[in-house]
């Protein structure tokens, strides 16, 4: 349990908090060390320098100037010393009882040494008087105060790193823990959503923040889920409802004919012709569920080529001219030049099952006026109006979903699932169109096809 707290993100994000903020403390401590080192370093080296340029124009001026106080004259700090050579022998010296004087140094060079004196700067000129005499300057200036304050600064900076590590990661720690609230109320929240109640929510109260963003996108994802799984018990429910009555019928004729029905030729033929029609009801039922499942998983293949509708219309309607059982009239007035580039099976499914519906809830005379023509060149409109039993307004929005008749008694009777027109629009949809319906109740239907001219 324990180490389960070093992997939850509040301790990472607490440790990369306290990791970030302690490099960017140390590059400011190092900037702040090494500035004040250089510039305590410039100051003596600049000290010494002025005092390097006052020697020699005084040199210069008196050749006497080792019998005076040069310390006193020029007020020398007292931790340096000054010694002066001329022509190789040493003339002065500012302390007598400390020799820190040091030959052959680098002319012009600021150096430090650690001797048992201490820590030291040595500084060395040299130039020519009037007369040719060469000196040496060495002017020597004891480091220490200026070195332990550097050694103070140095762990006063380590010391206060430290104290800021710890101090980072506990209230890193305290931070992340604060920002994450949310995220466990939402791991609590989203527990209670199970199979059987996926009605509930996640509520985050707070700033539109990614956090809020994350709740309100699971929310969504859980509504659809929702209306996924709706769907997908509505459609179990109608399936099995649909194949209850056809099984039941099937089951019916066969206990009549297991009884008494297989002795009377009559009941014999009547009972297999019901159970053969049933049977080819359920066949057809289970193939338009598969095509319905094929489509949801996008597994249609579809062969696109070019083709005049009106002439694909003309083959229909001679199809059902053959087959039809009730007076029948069907005008084609597509223009001739309306081509489309789309999948010919697909297309002739769609129209002849608007065709079929036409026909199925029409009156005692059947008329169907098919329309078509293109909208500026860019859409092609398909219209097939019938002068039928017509839909109600109520029903329209619905129509085109799984299993949905509006009049569910009349329907058993003419026969379907109600999965036609939910096709229909599977098929226009694959194509890139649309599909409408424009309908009252004994007025008859209108079916409104869209399609764009250029597909994918």
């Amino acid at each position: 349990m324990k180490l389960q707290k070093f992997k939850t993100i509040s301790f990472k994000l607490a440790i990369i908090y306290a990791v970030l903020f302690i490099i960017t403390l140390i590059i400011v401590s190092g900037t702040t060390y090494f500035s004040t080192k250089y510039y305590i370093y410039y100051k003596v080296s600049q000290e010494i320098k002025n005092l390097e340029h006052k020697l020699k124009e005084y040199i210069l001026k008196d050749s006497n100037f080792y019998n005076q106080n040069l310390i006193d004259l020029f007020g020398i700090n007292q931790n340096i010393d000054l010694y002066i050579v001329k022509n190789g022998k040493l003339i002065y010296k500012s302390n007598e009882k400390k020799d820190s004087y040091k030959e052959n140094k680098n002319i012009f060079k600021t150096l430090v040494e650690n001797s048992e004196e201490g820590n030291l700067i040595y500084f060395n000129s040299s130039f020519l008087d009037f007369n040719n005499n060469s000196y040496d300057i060495q002017i020597v200036k004891d480091f220490d105060n200026e070195n332990n304050f550097l050694k103070a600064l140095f762990w006063i900076l380590i010391i206060i790193n430290l104290i800021a590590f710890f101090i980072s990661m506990f209230l890193g720690f305290l931070m992340s823990k604060k920002v994450l609230k949310p995220i466990d109320n939402i791991i609590e929240q989203a527990n209670k959503i199970t199979i059987n109640d996926l009605s509930k929510r996640i509520k985050i109260k707070g700033p539109d923040d990614e956090i809020k963003r994350l709740s309100e996108t699971f929310n969504s994802f859980i509504s659809r889920i929702e209306e996924g799984y709706k769907k997908q018990k509505r459609f179990v429910m109608d399936a099995s409802h649909e194949l209850t009555t056809p099984l039941a019928v099937v089951k019916g004729y066969i206990d009549i004919l297991s009884r008494w029905g297989k002795k009377d030729p009559q009941v014999l033929d009547e009972s297999i012709n019901s159970i053969k029609r049933e049977l080819d009801n359920v066949s057809k039922l289970i193939d338009t569920l598969l095509y319905l499942a094929n489509s949801d998983d996008n597994n249609i293949k579809i062969e696109k080529s070019n083709f005049y509708i009106k002439s694909l219309v003309n083959e229909i309607i001679k199809e059902i001219e053959i087959i039809k059982n009730k007076k029948i009239i069907i005008k084609n007035e597509i223009s001739e030049n309306i081509l489309i580039n789309a999948d010919k099976r697909l297309i002739k499914q769609m129209i002849r099952g608007l065709i079929d519906n036409s026909i199925k809830y029409s009156k005692d005379i059947c008329i169907i006026n098919i329309k078509g023509k293109y909208i500026n060149g860019e859409k092609i409109e398909l219209i097939i109006e019938d002068n039928g039993i017509g839909i109600s307004k109520d029903d329209i929005p619905f129509i085109f979903e799984r299993f949905y008749r509006a009049d569910k008694s009349r329907s058993r009777e003419i026969g379907g699932f109600g999965l036609g027109l939910s096709i229909i629009k599977q098929i226009v949809e694959i194509h890139g169109g649309i599909i409408y319906a424009d309908s009252e109740l004994g007025k008859g239907t209108k079916m409104i096809i869209v399609f764009p001219t250029k597909q994918n």
